[in-house]
C-alpha cells in the first residue's frame, strides 16, 4: 500500500474491523465507505466490498470490486468473494471471465461449480426474465447503437450458454454496430473460447478468424507499434495532438477489429495522414486507399448517435 493512512484514518479502520467481527454489515461498510474516499487502498478496498456484499448491497459490492478486479486473485477468498459478488450483483458473464484469471485449477473448478449452480438457479427461477432479455438482446440490430449498448450489459446477466448463442448470431447480423460487434469477440476470448468464428465486418462480407490466435485489440502487436510510432512523431511535440489522435486511432482499431491491420498494410502511412487531416494540411493523391477507409470509418463514428 503506497498512501500512508493518518492517525485518524487508522482508528477508522480498526473501528471498521471490530464492527465487521460483530457482523454489523452496515455500519461497517459506512464507516469504510468514508474511508475508501479518503484512502484508496487495497486492504480498505476488500473490507468495503465483504461488508456490502454481506450487507447485501450486491451493486454497491459489484462496483467498488470491479474498479480493483485483478487484486482479487491474490487469494482464494478474494476470488471467491469477487465470484459470489458477481453472481449476486447478477454480472453473470463477468464471474465466467474473472474466474478464468488466474492459472489456479482448483480455484477454477470451484467457481465453475458455484457458476453453474447459480446459472442453474436463475433457468429455473428467472425464466421469463432471462428469455426476455435473450430476446431483446437476439434482436438488437433493429436498434440504435447506445440501445444495444444497453441490451449488450443486459445480456451479461444471461447464464453462458444462452448468452453464447446471441453473440455468435450477432456477430454475423449486418446490423449489428461494429462497436458492439468488436465487444462482444473480445468478450468471447475473454471467456476462453477457441475456433474458428464467422462475423460480419465493415467490407459489408462475412469473414472467419480464429479465437485460438486472435488476441485482444490491447495486446496485439501491430496496435502497440503504431501507438509507439505516433508517441514518436507528436507525443513530446504535441501532447494535445497525440492525446486526440490516438483516441480516434484506438476507436477505429475497434471499429475496424480484427481485421485493423488488413486495412492499414502501412501503418505508418495511416498515422502520418491522421496527423496531416489534425493540421489541416492537404493530403497527397498517393494516400487515396488510406483517405477512404478513414471516411468510412469517420461516418461509421459520426453515425455512434444516429
Amino acid at each position: 500500500m503506497s498512501e500512508q493512512l493518518t492517525q485518524e484514518q487508522v482508528k477508522k479502520l480498526s473501528e471498521a474491523k471490530v464492527l465487521i467481527e460483530k457482523q454489523k454489515w452496515n455500519n461497517a461498510s459506512s464507516l469504510l465507505e468514508s474511508l475508501y474516499e479518503e484512502c484508496m487502498q487495497d486492504d480498505i478496498n476488500f473490507l468495503l466490498v465483504e461488508s456490502l456484499y454481506m450487507d447485501h448491497q450486491y451493486k454497491s459490492a459489484y462496483d467498488y470490486a470491479i474498479d480493483n478486479m485483478t487484486q482479487y486473485l491474490n487469494s482464494l477468498k478474494l476470488y471467491k468473494l469477487m465470484v459470489n459478488v458477481c453472481l449476486e450483483s447478477r454480472h453473470v458473464i463477468k464471474a465466467h471471465q474473472f474466474s478464468l484469471m488466474t492459472d489456479q485449477i482448483e480455484w477454477r473448478k470451484s467457481a465453475n461449480t458455484v457458476i453453474e449452480k447459480y446459472e442453474n438457479d436463475i433457468s429455473e427461477n428467472l425464466s421469463k426474465t432471462n428469455q426476455e432479455i435473450f430476446r431483446q438482446f437476439y434482436h438488437l440490430g433493429d436498434e440504435v447503437f447506445i440501445e444495444q449498448k444497453r441490451r449488450v450489459e443486459m445480456a451479461e446477466q444471461l447464464p453462458l450458454p444462452q448468452y453464447l448463442t446471441g453473440v455468435k448470431f450477432l456477430l454475423r447480423d449486418p446490423f449489428t454496430h461494429p462497436l458492439i460487434r468488436s465487444s462482444l469477440l473480445q468478450s468471447l476470448l475473454e471467456l476462453n473460447e477457441t475456433g474458428p468464428i464467422k462475423f460480419y465486418w465493415i467490407d459489408n462480407k462475412e469473414h472467419t478468424v480464429n479465437l485460438s490466435v486472435l488476441d485482444r485489440l490491447e495486446d496485439q502487436n501491430f496496435y502497440k507499434k503504431v501507438m509507439n510510432y505516433l508517441d514518436e512523431k507528436v507525443g513530446n511535440s504535441d501532447p494535445l495532438a497525440f492525446s486526440m489522435i490516438s483516441s480516434e486511432f484506438k476507436l477505429g482499431m475497434m471499429i475496424s477489429y480484427p481485421l485493423s491491420q488488413s486495412i492499414m498494410p502501412n501503418y505508418h502511412d495511416w498515422i502520418d495522414v491522421m496527423i496531416q487531416k489534425y493540421h489541416g494540411d492537404v493530403i497527397d493523391s498517393k494516400y487515396h486507399s488510406v483517405e477512404e477507409w478513414q471516411k468510412k470509418i469517420n461516418e461509421i463514428i459520426e453515425n455512434l448517435v444516429s
